[in-house]
């Protein structure tokens, strides 16, 4: 048996424990959608300035904006 499958232990990403089947015991998937997005410069999405993670629910930082036509900076 695998040593850090039975522990938890602190990392970038927060504390982190692994199943019994060797994957996360809790799902890390982050879903974000980008906001005031402002002309057509690629490096806007490179900063966190633009981006709101809208679930899962205790990693969010921004309310998700539908229809997405409204999350677009008016110029």
């Amino acid at each position: 048996m695998c040593v850090i499958r039975g522990l938890a232990f602190k990392a970038i990403l927060g504390d982190v424990k692994f199943g019994d089947g060797g994957s996360w015991s809790e799902a890390r998937l982050l879903q974000v959608q980008y906001q005031n997005i402002d002309g057509n410069d690629l490096t806007q999405f490179k900063g966190v300035r633009t981006q709101a993670v809208v679930s899962p629910s205790n990693l969010v930082s921004g309310t998700l904006v539908y229809p997405y036509g409204r999350a677009k900076r008016r110029i």
